[in-house]
């Protein structure tokens, strides 16, 4: 599906229920939908309200979370941007070869959606992806942290395929896009800039930035410029899509 379709295939569930009710009562990610994967087989859905829902007049600010199950006897658990950062991150550092293939394909998910054709990611199946440094999540937690946020580290309890991303990358960046659909916003686009910095920064580690800085980005969710010493970004592929 392209955007939006599946903008309108959440819509569609959002209808379903009362909606604005549930957000009036605070009665926060009391419902979940399956999604379809086109990628994979990863278990996946999405509940809401989301905290940021909200009834302004007579028009409804829409939030939900991605929830995935990410082993066979696991619990659902929330795949934030965060997640996403930290997995891109760690595939790049460990594939630097492939930083044109990294970029090609986020950008074709920025713009397709779960739409993007397999052939876009196939040099990227299979990619050896080594496990998380032990210190590295505590790193991450304590930045949340001193940002007032919570860093939920079993959405990084294994590494996810590219197939898998394909699929969850695409409904986790729709949220930007529902959130803040005004021209004046980014969008989803916001997050893909994060996402192709921490290839970006896992491909070129000694560049002088790093992961941290991403994340922090990423989580002030504020309209950042982009960085102008870091010529091998394709920031204007992802600025030149349409919402």
């Amino acid at each position: 599906m392209n955007y939006t379709q599946m903008k309108e295939t959440l819509l569609q569930a959002f209808r379903e229920v009362d909606f604005s009710a549930l957000a009036r009562a605070g009665r926060w990610n009391t419902h979940s939908v399956p999604l379809s994967c086109v990628h994979s087989s990863l278990p996946m859905r999405i509940c809401f309200p989301g905290y940021k829902s909200k009834v302004q007049g007579n028009g409804i600010v829409y939030d939900y979370r991605v929830e995935a199950k990410l082993s066979e006897a696991g619990e659902w658990t929330a795949i934030s941007h965060v997640n996403i950062l930290v997995d891109l991150y760690f595939k790049a550092w460990c594939n630097k070869h492939m930083i044109s293939e990294w970029n090609c394909w986020l950008i074709s998910l920025a713009e397709y959606g779960t739409g993007i054709s397999p052939a876009r990611y196939g040099a990227l199946s299979g990619l050896r992806t080594g496990p998380l440094p032990d210190n590295f999540t505590g790193k991450v937690a304590a930045l949340h942290k001193s940002l007032g946020k919570e860093y939920n580290a079993r959405g990084n309890a294994r590494p996810f395929t590219t197939a898998e991303l394909s699929d969850l990358i695409p409904w986790i960046a729709l949220q930007e896009d529902i959130n803040y659909p005004s021209s004046h916003h980014q969008g989803r686009k916001m997050p893909f800039y994060r996402y192709l910095e921490a290839v970006y920064c896992g491909a070129y580690a000694k560049s002088g930035h790093k992961i941290s800085q991403v994340i922090e980005r990423a989580l002030i969710h504020s309209m950042l410029q982009p960085w102008d010493d870091a010529p091998g970004i394709p920031y204007s592929a992802v600025k030149n899509i349409n919402r």
